[in-house]
């Protein structure tokens, strides 16, 4: 038998928004125990972030952002370009511009909420934690802090881009159906205001009582194109009666 461990994807939940899945291996012998054991002390972490870091960078790009970490000069509209680390910090006599970092820059120019204000500000602060992380930082609370900001911006994200969408459109299908309900709730209240009205023009021309008053009326509201259910028409009266 192999010792090689056979990981496979394994679906431990759903429902109608979504899937959670989980990586798992069957383990048979102390070998593969041992690998997997190895396996699971591999530093995941720092490898993600890093990755995280240059998915955000490569999504900036596609939108003609800079890094979120790079230095970049800006004339205060949507024109930039890289300012080396070395450059000076005022621009020459007869040049005009300001130097800013990346995310900030993309922030104030990206739609908010957008992937590419997500991408900027995800993308410095996983910079951001890396170096922290390479000076040895490691155990230090503020650099936890970090960390949770940019799960929480990257959770926030993830949501808004699988749920706006059906959100949006649930909105305005939830509108259209009040909307509706609305209308119809005012045709139905006008219906009944003329139907008693012409109930209560009925009443004058007859002295008939009880179920013969009903069928009565029944038949002068079919010929003034109004149709009705003797039950309602009971009801009628009886709140013309108490009017």
């Amino acid at each position: 038998m192999s010792d090689e461990l056979k990981w496979q994807k394994v679906k431990v939940a759903e429902d109608e928004l979504s899937f959670l899945w989980k990586e798992s291996a069957d383990i048979e012998t102390s070998e593969q125990a041992q690998a997997a054991a190895l396996e699971s002390q591999k530093d995941r972490f720092w490898p993600g972030i890093k990755e995280l870091a240059e998915s955000c960078d490569a999504l900036l790009k596609e939108h003609d952002f800079p890094p979120a970490a790079q230095l970049v000069r800006h004339n205060g509209a949507a024109k930039w370009w890289p300012h080396p680390e070395d450059a000076p910090q005022l621009p020459p006599s007869g040049e005009a511009w300001k130097f800013i970092q990346g995310h900030k820059f993309i922030e104030a120019k990206a739609p908010g909420f957008s992937d590419a204000w997500y991408a900027a500000r995800i993308g410095f602060k996983c910079r951001l934690a890396l170096e922290h992380h390479a000076n040895g930082d490691a155990g230090a609370p503020f650099l936890f802090t970090i960390i949770f900001e940019i799960a929480t911006l990257r959770t926030d994200w993830r949501w808004r881009r699988g749920n706006k969408l059906t959100i949006i459109t649930g909105k305005k299908v939830r509108k259209n159906l009040s909307d509706h309900r609305s209308t119809s709730i005012t045709s139905g209240k006008e219906g009944v205001k003329e139907r008693r009205a012409a109930i209560q023009r009925i009443l004058h021309d007859t002295n008939l009582t009880g179920g013969g008053l009903e069928v009565f009326i029944t038949n002068q509201l079919k010929n003034q194109g109004l149709f009705a259910a003797r039950r309602t028409i009971r009801r009628d009266l009886m709140a013309l009666r108490w009017a």
